[in-house]
């Protein structure tokens, strides 16, 4: 029972405190998680049959996660008989689901309906089912009912009546998306306009044939599609949560090659990922992917990929390092979900002398303001060096900048670690201690 308390105390410190109401259930929390195989979580290449055996699988998988201080996990490929399962073991561990099937029909892709009424009648009819089941499973975040859709008006425009359905048949846990594209998510925000956006994007290629595969290169798909989806998100006044890598990949081709893909990231462009979508307001995140499905030669065909948990199921280095993400969030998670970003009329940082990059940000319920430093240097410590605006409008010689996590006073001379995030108060110091007394800072 200790293991359980604590773990479900870890899962609270995700979550924002609230003085109102909010209509919006998925602005509550901040799902850190993993992207995991959800009918085989010791590996994907194949799916366990026995029931017994996939809840002990899906169990440890859990009580892993937990351990690693996150708080949400995304199983994908579900069959039906395991949804119960991961709500049962997420509960007991403080975590919460987002269960995605692979399939009709309770999965939207344009190619498995023959058109929009097809897929709302099938897709409809089985979550009205699976929500009377599950719906009010205190393990459930939210319902994902289709991923990486091609941009075709007819599917959204399906997927928008679905969505409206299970707003009704289950209000507190919505239907969303995974898109993988700007244009997609565009058309996601516009015709469905879901409770939360939700965009997959792996950054570190290996040869620029196939991706961007130099550090200018993947900072800038990275950043911009984390731009895009703040735009669409922000259009429909909801939360988006990214995706990023996690794993390396290539493609096993029989007695050929392999042919890598997607490179490993090292500790500093995990860690950068996260804090870089933060920084454009994002609040949630998953690695893709927990485990992956690992392929040897000789005549291999397939991906074959090694995540957080490695080919022999122990845990990386990218994993303990993911883990120290999530520590950190416990304090930050809370605050980031009061937060939007400010615009141009607002923010603080005038102008940045090094790769460090500032935003200002807002507490939509105070209108107080916070400033995140961000350290886009993968390699090196850079120092703060962000000029700040004091300038009527833009900051007072009164006001100073607090770190909420340390609680000390900005100094552009201070260095960032590698692909780090340091967030700031923005007060005077009357205020600061006034807002550290009744913060969730340490």
């Amino acid at each position: 029972m200790q293991t359980i308390l604590s773990v479900t105390a870890v899962m609270c410190a995700f979550i924002a405190p609230t003085t109102q109401a909010e209509d919006n259930p998925l602005r509550q929390y901040f799902p850190y998680g993993v992207y995991i195989a959800g009918n085989n979580p010791d590996g994907m290449c194949t799916d366990i049959k026995d029931a017994d055996q996939v809840r002990a699988s899906v169990e440890r998988a859990c009580k892993d996660v937990a351990a690693h201080h996150m708080n949400a996990v995304w199983p994908n490929n579900l069959i039906s008989r395991n949804r119960a399962p991961w709500l049962e073991m997420a509960e007991k561990y403080g975590l919460r689901v987002v269960p995605q099937s692979g399939g009709p029909p309770t999965f939207i892709r344009g190619s498995y309906y023959k058109d929009k009424d097809d897929l709302v009648k099938q897709v409809g009819g089985a979550y009205k089912n699976l929500t009377e089941q599950h719906g009010k499973h205190a393990g459930l975040l939210a319902w994902s009912i289709g991923e990486e859709s091609k941009p075709l008006d007819w599917v959204y425009a399906g997927a928008a009546e679905v969505t409206r359905q299970m707003a009704k048949w289950d209000p507190l846990h919505p239907a969303i998306m995974l898109d993988n594209s700007a244009t997609s998510a565009t058309m996601n925000a516009q015709r469905v306009r879901p409770k939360a956006m939700a965009m997959d994007c792996y950054p570190f290629f290996v040869n620029p044939s196939s991706g961007p595969s130099t550090p200018l290169a993947s900072r800038s798909y990275w950043t911009r599609q984390c731009e895009r989806m703040h735009h669409a998100a922000t259009s429909i006044d909801a939360p988006y949560w990214m995706m990023g890598q996690a794993m390396e990949l290539q493609q096993m081709r029989g007695d050929d090659p392999p042919k890598p893909i997607w490179g490993r990231p090292t500790n500093a462009q995990l860690r950068w990922q996260v804090w870089a979508a933060v920084q454009r307001g994002a609040t949630g995140f998953f690695y893709f992917i927990y485990r992956g499905p690992f392929r040897q030669q000789p005549r291999a065909t397939g991906e074959s990929m090694i995540g957080l948990v490695d080919q022999h199921g122990k845990e990386t280095e990218l994993y303990r390092e993911a883990a120290r993400v999530g520590k950190r969030l416990k304090v930050l998670g809370p605050v980031l979900l009061s937060l939007q970003v400010a615009p141009a009329d607002q923010q603080v940082e005038y102008w940045e002398n090094t790769p460090v990059s500032a935003r200002t940000h807002i507490d939509r319920a105070t209108g107080r303001r916070f400033v995140s430093m961000v350290n886009n240097d993968w390699d090196q410590e850079q120092k703060m060096g962000v000029d700040l605006g004091y300038f009527p409008g833009m900051i007072d010689k009164a006001e100073k900048l607090y770190d909420i996590e340390t609680g000390s006073e900005y100094d552009k001379a201070k260095t960032l670690d590698p692909g780090d995030i340091a967030i700031y108060f923005v007060g005077t110091p009357a205020q600061w201690k006034d807002y550290d007394r009744t913060s969730a800072a340490p």
